[in-house]
């Protein structure tokens, strides 16, 4: 490996999209995969992470049960609680200083604590997204004002979205379509927002460093390239056969 990564993790937002794929292809590179996902929900984000194989089962059921609840099939999914932080088989990845101090805060009975200081948190760490000024800001400002809250294992982490820069022109076509124009007439603020990813794409392959801020995260791209077909509507002009 280039960068001697020795363990590597994916984290698919709210869900497990490209695991397999991600498992074999580290395999093949001597490289230990960590599957995972970052759940979301409105603004706040998780990350989890599955330990073993029981993990792996425990977190197909939370992705589930949040996918459930999103479509009304199910109990409305909150991420301040239903989330097992006591889980042995998954690690919790948090930088939201809203949940963090919400969940740190659920210990304030004597015994609690306590118990919580011989055992830890169970799978809770606190994040430090160095990709995320603002973010790194409040996880700061939350443990400078709040000594009293119990201590957790910190992991300094960046989030990088990896766009293939030969993966942005097909990027460009879906939203000209979805806009009803051609890559050419999209409109300029646009254009140039296409325009620094695939620069930024082909820097970060090209780099020696991973270290990268995304100019759009990938729901963004999805959101954007959202292309909904009506079958019952021609779409293309008519095939007249010559006679």
């Amino acid at each position: 490996m280039e960068h001697d990564v020795k363990t590597l993790c994916l984290a698919d937002r709210d869900g497990l999209y490209g695991a397999v794929e991600f498992y074999l292809r580290c395999r093949e590179a001597g490289v230990e995969p960590l599957v995972g996902a970052e759940l979301t929900q409105e603004k706040r984000r998780v990350i989890i992470i599955a330990r073993n194989r029981e993990g792996y089962e425990e977190l197909c059921e939370i992705i589930t049960r949040r996918q459930l609840s999103e479509r009304s099939f199910g109990k409305e999914f909150r991420l301040e609680d239903d989330l097992p932080l006591t889980s042995p088989n998954l690690l919790t990845l948090c930088d939201d200083a809203f949940l963090l101090q919400r969940w740190l805060r659920n210990a304030s009975s004597p015994e609690d604590r306590s118990e919580k200081k011989r055992k830890g948190h169970g799978s809770l760490m606190l994040g430090l997204p160095l990709s995320d000024r603002d973010a790194f800001r409040k996880v700061l400002n939350l443990i400078a004002r709040r000594p009293d809250l119990p201590r957790i294992p910190a992991v300094p982490f960046v989030r990088l979205n990896l766009f293939g820069a030969q993966d942005v022109p097909l990027y460009k076509v879906l939203r000209a379509i979805n806009l009803g124009c051609t890559v050419e007439t999209l409109p300029q603020e646009e254009a140039s927002i296409w325009e620094k990813n695939e620069s930024a794409a082909a820097v970060l392959h090209r780099s020696d460093t991973i270290s990268y801020e995304p100019v759009l995260e990938a729901a963004d791209v999805a959101k954007l390239c959202d292309l909904r077909i009506d079958l019952g509507c021609y779409h293309l002009p008519k095939f007249v056969p010559a006679v």
